[in-house]
C-alpha cells in the first residue's frame, strides 16, 4: 500500500469528522496542541475541547480562553469559558472534555 500525504489525512479527516456531525457522532482529531493538567488552570489560560455532544454549544477541537476561575471543595474548581453562543459556562477541573493547552 503506498502511503499518503499528511495533507491527503486532513483533508480525509475533515470529511469524517464533518459526516461524524452531521450523524451527531463527535470524535477526537488529532491536536498540534501541547497540554498540562486541568489542576493547573489560571486565568487568561485557554482549554481546547476534546470531546462534545450533539447537542452541545461547543466545537470539538476550539481553544477556549478562561474567563473566570472559582474555587470549591475536595480540592476540585470550577472554570468558565464562553462557549459558541457567547454564554459563560462553568466547568469542574477534572472535566474530561477539556485538555488546558501550555
Amino acid at each position: 500500500m503506498k502511503p499518503i500525504s499528511q495533507k491527503k489525512y486532513l483533508k480525509a479527516l475533515a470529511v469524517v469528522q464533518a459526516y461524524h456531525e452531521q450523524i451527531g457522532l463527535t470524535t477526537v482529531a488529532p491536536s498540534v496542541h501541547k497540554y498540562k493538567a486541568l489542576e493547573e488552570l489560571k486565568a487568561g489560560d485557554s482549554v481546547e475541547s476534546i470531546h462534545v455532544h450533539s447537542a452541545s454549544s461547543l466545537t470539538l477541537n476550539k481553544v477556549y480562553p478562561i474567563h473566570r476561575i472559582k474555587p470549591s471543595y475536595n480540592s476540585r474548581f470550577r472554570f468558565s469559558i464562553f462557549d459558541d453562543n457567547g454564554k459563560e459556562k462553568f466547568y469542574f477541573s477534572d472535566n474530561g472534555h477539556f485538555k488546558a493547552l501550555k
